[in-house]
């Protein structure tokens, strides 16, 4: 009886042990799933909050650099932008051409008007410049009524012909100026100007060639486009369109 009773025990306690073993190895099976379950989590919300810290460096790059008023690029990223575009068109031994643009008789606009008023001016001719240039071209707005384009890989005569039919945009789209000094609307002043392949021109001698001849446009009655042929030349040098 005791040896059957002994044989019974010895099944059921090889049973019950088999059954705990099963049981151990089955809980470490889930442990180790877990773990790397965790582990795979824990990558992944690495790797959420890199892209995020990435996208909001992106975004606060883009709002740095980007005129809140029209949506255009900031003096800053003109800067920027000049630079790169003097050295890559200086390489490909091309030139960058530079419009200067500005608004005639905006301050008597925006007195008679009101700033809203201006403001909304601001936004259509922006909108005007930037769906009249090529999609290479970049529009900036640099300050109040002054905005900059950059050409790449274009001669200064091709440029003429752009800031002339931005000229003429502007002045078609007919937007009410009852304090110019020139027509009944809006118009544009522009100065213009080029990189020559031969000369080594930095980026503020080239703004400084096109504020010039944007200068010269508005003395000789606005409404017009001044062009500076080539960097060297003195401020006395220049074309009317």
């Amino acid at each position: 009886m005791l040896e059957r009773l002994g044989g019974e025990y010895d099944v059921w306690l090889f049973f019950c042990v088999t059954i705990l073993a099963a049981t151990v190895l089955f809980i470490m099976s889930l442990l180790a799933r877990s773990k790397d379950r965790i582990a795979f989590v824990q990558e992944k919300i690495v790797q959420i909050e890199q892209e995020i810290n990435l996208e909001l460096q992106k975004q606060l790059r883009q709002l740095s650099e980007q005129d809140p008023l029209t949506q255009l690029g900031n003096r800053r990223a003109f800067d920027e932008q000049v630079h790169l575009l003097l050295r890559q068109t200086r390489q490909d031994n091309q030139h960058l051409t530079l419009l200067f643009i500005d608004i005639d008789d905006f301050k008597a606009y925006n007195d008679h008007y009101g700033h809203p008023a201006g403001d909304a001016a601001l936004i259509q001719v922006a909108q005007l410049i930037k769906n009249n240039i090529r999609p290479d071209d970049i529009c900036f707005r640099i300050g109040g009524e002054e905005f900059v384009v950059l050409l790449p890989y274009t001669k200064i005569e091709q440029g003429v012909l752009i800031a002339e039919r931005l000229r003429e945009c502007v002045l078609e789209h007919c937007i009410e100026h009852a304090q110019s000094r020139v027509t009944d609307y809006l118009t544009l002043s522009i100065g213009v100007a080029s990189s020559e392949k031969e000369y080594d021109i930095v980026p503020a001698q080239l703004l400084k060639q096109a504020d010039e001849a944007l200068y010269e446009a508005k003395a000789s009655g606005r409404n017009r486009v001044m062009a500076k042929p080539k960097a060297t030349q003195t401020k006395e040098a220049f074309v009317e369109l």
